[in-house]
């Protein structure tokens, strides 16, 4: 946003981008704002196309930290069903 401004002189907002790409105000913002955010070529596009920069410009490829690694999911526990015991007859 700061090269944005700088370009052009204008300010420009992540709600005020919203509304000119398309692309929603949070997915922007995490965009912006968090470190190894995956985000579509569809949506860098738009991002990209709205702002004017060229793609080489606008991406910067860097390679992840050690402490982005995916965290395994953790293995989900079946509750064991109790076995029905037949009723006695009298």
């Amino acid at each position: 946003m700061e090269r944005y401004r700088h370009r052009t002189g204008k300010r420009l907002t992540y709600a005020s981008l919203a509304k000119l790409s398309g692309v929603g105000e949070g997915t922007l913002n995490s965009v912006g704002s968090r470190i190894g955010y995956n985000v579509t070529l569809k949506t860098v596009e738009k991002i990209r196309h709205t702002l004017d920069i060229p793609l080489h410009e606008f991406l910067e490829l860097v390679d992840d930290p050690p402490d982005l690694e995916p965290e395994p999911s953790p293995k989900k526990t079946k509750k064991k069903k109790k076995k029905k015991t037949p009723k006695k007859k009298k």
